[in-house]
């Protein structure tokens, strides 16, 4: 009798594992041509009754070649990327680095965040807390955080909550007009 340790059936599941996705494959056709270049999809049967062409027009002259089928779902690129010029003013930047300072002259220890995206309510506004961009204490009512912002947004939130449960939270919305967004409160 054959006794089978469990690293010995593990060995023997995985090398069955194997085999059956190796031989579940099946391979899918093939002719063992080329690999590297598509064969031609097959050219579409017009059997509309039409019978004003003859493709078997053998009486002599010559002959046109035949026109390629068309492959749908194939564009052909009027130009290629070599070909493209982009403008001397065009930076390629997808975002901008924005300076938030915010200075708090009562000292008050709060901790500040700073959301790309929110929604308006008639309490204030509402954050999209996945979309914070950066938080972070205040120092000494002080606190400078460099973000980076999307050229497509026009506008940010910046809450900031203090640690006495007493006060109320602050929020602010600015418009991104400026490398620099700066809070005096």
């Amino acid at each position: 009798m054959i006794q089978l340790t469990n690293s010995k059936l593990q060995k023997l599941m995985l090398v069955l594992l194997v085999a059956f996705g190796v031989s579940a494959c099946g391979g899918g056709g093939g002719g063992g041509g080329d690999s590297s270049t598509p064969e031609a999809p097959a050219p579409i049967d017009d059997s509309s009754g039409n019978d004003d062409t003859d493709t078997d027009d053998n009486s002599g002259g010559e002959s046109e070649p035949e026109a390629e089928p068309e492959t749908p779902g194939l564009i052909e690129p009027d130009m290629i990327t070599e070909e493209l010029i982009a403008s001397d003013v065009m930076d390629f930047k997808a975002s901008e680095p924005v300076m938030v300072s915010i200075n708090m002259a009562s000292g008050e220890t709060a901790y500040a965040s700073v959301y790309m995206e929110f929604s308006e309510t008639p309490e204030g506004y509402l954050p999209s807390y996945q979309q914070r961009m950066v938080s972070g204490p205040l120092t000494n009512g002080q606190l400078e955080l460099l973000v980076s912002v999307g050229k497509e947004r026009t506008h940010l939130l910046i809450e900031i909550w203090f640690y006495d449960p007493q006060i109320a939270p602050l929020q602010k919305v600015f418009a991104l007009n400026s490398n620099r967004l700066e809070w005096e409160i």
